[in-house]
């Protein structure tokens, strides 16, 4: 009971998903001028999908002060696992330059955590065109 006909792969696939949230994100935007969060947040986020990008992961969505993103969907590499580790640790390091650039122009900014989860997966079908690559899961839920 494939999906081909429906224009959606059957394939199953081990993914690796991370995440990663701002903590204190709620705070930050009670003390400071929505401009200037929307500007370090972009700053931030852009950033943290250019570790992901670097090592080969997808930044599957950004929804509010969360990233999302996908190591081997919707491409696969062997060592997908090892990927989103690599990314995880390269985003602390990214956080970290921008956590003592924001510190010195005196907006403190909300520290960074990750978490990840890894499992097989299904494509689920997409009605339509669009960023996201929704996956099936039995991977365990985000804690």
């Amino acid at each position: 009971m494939g999906g081909e006909e429906h224009g959606f792969s059957s394939e199953r696939r081990v993914v690796a998903v991370l995440f990663a949230d701002m903590a204190g994100f709620t705070a930050l935007t009670e003390r400071l001028d929505p401009e200037v969060v929307t500007d370090a947040m972009n700053e931030i986020f852009a950033a943290l999908g250019a570790e992901v990008d670097a090592v080969g992961g997808h930044v599957d969505k950004v929804v509010g002060d969360e990233l999302m993103a996908l190591f081997g969907a919707p491409v696969a590499h062997e060592d997908d696992a090892l990927r989103a580790v690599r990314a995880a640790l390269r985003m602390q390091r990214a956080m970290e330059a921008r956590e003592e650039a924001l510190r010195r122009s005196e907006e403190a900014v909300a520290a960074l955590r990750e978490t990840m989860a890894l499992g097989e997966t299904l494509p689920l079908p997409q009605p339509y065109e669009r960023a996201q690559t929704p996956v099936l899961s039995r991977a365990g839920a985000r804690p």
